[in-house]
């Protein structure tokens, strides 16, 4: 996974991408009169990078508008069971001020983290391979 932060108009926010596989992507908040939900929240569990220990675990976990693009590739991709690469902005709440850094906050109570990228990575289907018979050994 990298991280960096990028800033509009002098606020900075975080951001973070890399690969993994979609685990869960579940309706969050109150839904409207036709019980349809606004926002759903996308759970990634997420691929060490190489030469990191294996027993290091991250779960990102990012909102996305239902019915989007981003939503609907991440179904798709919790269906499959595919692995994707994806990219998260943290961006503090309003009520934040602009000046505090983020990488000062606490990102669970003080930003939004927001999935602003997703993308299939095609399989590797290697050739089968043969192996040879008992007679022939």
């Amino acid at each position: 996974m990298k991280s960096w932060l990028e800033s509009t108009d002098g606020v900075n926010y975080l951001v973070r991408a890399g690969e993994g596989r979609i685990t869960a992507v579940e309706p969050i908040g109150i839904p409207d009169l036709d019980d349809a939900f606004a926002l759903h929240r996308v759970e990634i569990d997420c691929v060490s990078p190489r030469g990191f220990a294996r027993s290091i675990r991250f779960t990102a976990r990012a909102q996305v508008s239902a019915g989007s693009f981003l939503h609907g590739a991440a179904v798709a991709a919790l269906e499959n069971g595919e692995s994707v690469n994806w990219e998260i902005q943290w961006h503090r709440h309003s009520w934040v001020p602009g000046h505090v850094s983020i990488v000062d906050l606490d990102l669970d109570t003080d930003a939004t983290a927001q999935l602003v990228a997703l993308e299939r990575i095609p399989s590797q289907v290697a050739e089968p391979v043969e192996f040879p018979s008992r007679e022939s050994l």
